[in-house]
């Protein structure tokens, strides 16, 4: 959204009907998520060169279904009446008795009864009719079932829970002061970086582009406004590992669920050198970042898997305790944690709601990073 800010307030005139037509397309949608998050209060940022007649009419017609949705842009499938959230009064009301609070805590029988029928899991016929379809994410009865213990996941599921957890950080920036600050990169970032030949100076234009599409998330801060940056990739095919790109340090920390001596060139270069790029161009300010590339590190100590299908399982949980303040070198997950976050991570799907980090929990991540700040 800023960079269509920054385009509005410098763009030729001979340039205003193509923006007229092309803007909507990201502020409409832009304005009805922020609605669904901060409420009807919600003010709607102002253009010059945009008015509300020019929202009218637009749409996604001629979208394929198997398109791909990238992270940095919002659904199509947005409601006609946007739903009002309590997830503010929610977050303070948290009980800590008997350890409800905790990711790893089972849900009860019949929840895990209602979930494995409801997904198919154990006949392979999904019970909720075109599978689960809200204003983040749409997934079809064959994504589900890959969420099913001992499977290999989806990638849409992946995508889903990160607008889940990049949802609920819009949450935490209107009941906080949110530091530290985080950016969600689409998981097929990679991948396509990977096509766009981008080490040859000649392929500047198509560059322009691309960066433009994934260094601004929409919602939330630019890319070059946040402390760190999520990187989730899949390497060797049907491998699902975790970069975290810290802006200040200027350093990648990767994460393997599996292994603990990684090496992946390709995408290593692409988040140390790519990247950093792709930071500097968003921020168009001189010397701000250094010009140098990012240093990468493998973190050691992290909670590991023991089999090889729950990668993206633990990728997925990573960031999530991290958004919460935990440290992950002090932390073990066991097989019975890891099938307990199946079945919440399919809840927090079906009904589009990360859940909510508890009061003294944010006191801990904002705590952690003062800390961090004064080393």
């Amino acid at each position: 959204m800023d960079l269509v800010r920054q385009l509005d307030a410098r763009l030729p005139e001979s340039f205003v009907p193509d923006f007229r037509q092309l803007a909507p397309k990201f502020v409409d949608r832009y304005n009805r998520f922020m609605r669904t998050v901060k409420g009807p209060g919600f003010t709607p940022p102002v253009f010059e060169h945009l008015d509300r007649a020019d929202m009218s009419g637009t749409g996604l017609a001629g979208v394929a279904e198997q398109d791909i949705i990238p992270m940095t842009q919002p659904s199509q499938h947005i409601p006609d009446q946007p739903a009002s959230s309590s997830r503010p009064d929610k977050m303070a009301l948290v009980s800590l008795r008997k350890g409800k609070w905790k990711m790893n805590k089972p849900l009860s029988s019949a929840k895990q009864d209602t979930i494995a029928t409801d997904w198919g899991w154990r006949d392979g016929v999904v019970k909720l009719d075109g599978g689960v379809k809200n204003a983040l994410y749409e997934l079809k009865p064959l994504n589900l079932l890959t969420l099913a213990p001992g499977s290999w996941i989806d990638d849409r599921i992946i995508y889903a829970y990160m607008m889940l957890l990049r949802d609920r950080e819009e949450v935490v920036a209107s009941l906080f002061e949110r530091k530290p600050t985080y950016f969600f990169m689409d998981p097929f970032f990679i991948p396509l970086a990977k096509t766009k030949n981008w080490k040859n100076p000649e392929s500047y234009v198509r560059l322009h582009n691309f960066y433009c599409d994934y260094g601004s998330g929409e919602v939330g801060p630019t890319i070059n406004k946040v402390d760190f940056i999520f990187v989730p990739t899949c390497v060797e095919e049907n491998h699902w590992i975790l970069f975290v790109f810290s802006v200040k340090t200027w350093g990648v920390v990767m994460l393997d669920p599996l292994y603990d001596d990684p090496s992946y060139p390709e995408e290593e270069e692409i988040v140390t050198e790519m990247l950093p790029e792709l930071i500097r161009f968003c921020e168009r300010s001189q010397h701000v970042f250094p010009d140098g590339l990012a240093q990468i590190s493998a973190l050691m100590r992290r909670p590991k898997q023991t089999n090889y299908t729950d990668c993206s399982i633990f990728v997925m949980k990573y960031m999530d305790y991290m958004l919460q303040g935990f440290h992950l070198q002090s932390m073990t997950w066991t097989a019975s944690d890891v099938e307990t976050f199946r079945y919440r991570i399919a809840k927090e799907i079906h009904r589009g709601k990360a859940r909510m980090i508890p009061g003294f929990l944010m006191k801990q991540r904002l705590d952690n990073a003062s800390r961090a700040q004064l080393k």
